[in-house]
């Protein structure tokens, strides 16, 4: 590894930081079943409108899951609960006051999880689920988080380790998280377009004379690929693409017509190197 390889190392790393379960304060882990059963007297709608705005705090906030903003919504909760009559409640507001200021509760992962929980278990005629005991429940979750999910034996090892990359790539807390951007335009442009001035068999239209198939398989097949490449570019190892290596086999003219029609300079592709 070479200095520089090194420096960009312990750069991408300042951002990592370890979230903090709820056995590493009690020394013990919230049955799954208490969580599942909790989580399920909960009003969907309000407890998704809740993580929404905990979610929004921690991507657009300085700090991020460190931020003033993600300790308001788990730390600053769950320490006014010192002194509670119910003895797991104070012991878990006595040990959060005793954490440090580089010590996370809510990240991406553990909201994506809660906000699934939400929409499977919760129902409309719930109760509205407190902001300390979301706060809670973040931390019990985080016990069984990364390891709690069902592996899909149908996936390849190539398909299993691109899904793995892309589902850990999600919760990128950096200020510079490029697939969120990706997804929205994705979002943006392969969206829905009714009420727009021109009708749905003209927007494939549109689609099919730009890419050569939907812009969502033009995603699928072409630009998400490159995108992920270019992101191991720099100025002193410009890209190098084979065309005929992507083009090979392809059944849809989405590879062959990414490289036909691409005419954007490589140092754009490159980013900010």
């Amino acid at each position: 590894m070479t200095a520089a390889d090194d420096a960009a190392a312990r750069a991408a790393m300042e951002h990592a930081r370890p979230w903090t379960p709820l056995s590493q304060l009690i020394g013990a882990k919230l049955p799954l079943e208490q969580i599942l059963r909790t989580v399920g007297g909960f009003n969907r709608r309000e407890g998704l409108f809740t993580l929404s705005c905990v979610a929004a705090d921690l991507a657009n906030t300085s700090g991020g899951i460190l931020g003033k903003e993600a300790r308001a919504w788990t730390h600053d909760l769950l320490v006014q609960r010192a002194g509670s009559p119910n003895a797991l409640e104070d012991a878990v507001s006595r040990a959060v006051a005793r954490l440090g200021k580089g010590t996370a509760i809510a990240h991406g992962h553990v909201l994506f999880v809660l906000q699934h929980l939400l929409l499977t278990l919760g129902s409309d005629e719930g109760r509205r689920p407190d902001d300390g005991q979301l706060a809670f429940l973040m931390l019990a979750l985080n016990d069984y988080l990364p390891s709690w999910s069902e592996e899909t034996p149908a996936l390849s090892a190539t398909e299993a380790t691109l899904a793995s990359m892309f589902f850990a790539t999600i919760f990128n807390e950096s200020s510079d998280d490029p697939l969120r951007f990706l997804m929205r335009l994705v979002g943006i442009v392969g969206g829905n377009i009714s009420g727009g001035p021109i009708s749905a068999d003209e927007w494939r239209a549109i689609q099919a004379e730009a890419f050569g198939c939907s812009f969502e398989e033009y995603v699928e097949q072409f630009l998400v690929p490159v995108f992920m490449l270019s992101r191991s570019w720099t100025s002193k190892e410009p890209p190098v693409l084979a065309p005929s290596a992507w083009t090979r086999g392809m059944r849809r003219p989405c590879t062959r017509g990414g490289f036909r029609k691409q005419r954007c300079p490589t140092r754009l592709l490159r980013g900010n190197r």
